[in-house]
């Protein structure tokens, strides 16, 4: 819910109170891989010496530049392919601000940049329903406890 919040209020270009406004999502991508990503922990940002480069290469830093001393720490990190977002809210005066968003369209960090397709943002009724059937679904633990009878 924090990441569909600050979603929502990214569009919005402000904070909006999170009381007034309820959502709910279908999130799907049409797979996973792993890549590896980099991070360069800087030390000493200014202008190093030759003779102290030589010292960080010979140490196992050979990464050590004329900008200053750094260590580059890679990891693996799984990163979706073709992510689809598909947000319901219940805020129609909301539209606008997805139709031209204040920042830019992410889904989690920074880089992970996204777009509304054209005529990707509309404004639908919903049917309250009963007769459903949930998959890969998060419900409130209320409903469950209410539901104990027909979920075992």
């Amino acid at each position: 819910p924090a990441t569909i919040y600050g979603h929502i209020c990214s569009a919005v270009g402000d904070w909006i109170d999170p009381a007034s406004v309820r959502f709910a999502y279908h999130f799907t991508a049409e797979t996973t891989f792993t890549d590896l990503e980099h991070i360069h922990a800087g030390g000493d940002l200014g202008p190093i010496t030759a003779k102290r480069q030589r010292e960080l290469a010979a140490a196992g830093y050979p990464d050590a530049t004329v900008y200053g001393e750094s260590t580059v720490t890679p990891f693996k990190r799984e990163l979706l392919f073709r992510p689809r977002l598909t947000l319901y809210l219940d805020r129609i005066d909301l539209v606008d601000a997805f139709r031209s968003p204040h920042y830019a369209v992410v889904l989690g960090r920074s880089q992970d940049l996204c777009s509304y397709p054209p005529g990707g943002i509309a404004v639908i009724d919903l049917e309250q329903r009963y007769d459903v059937y949930y998959a890969h679904t998060l419900l409130p633990i209320a409903m469950g406890r209410a539901w104990v009878g027909v979920l075992r």
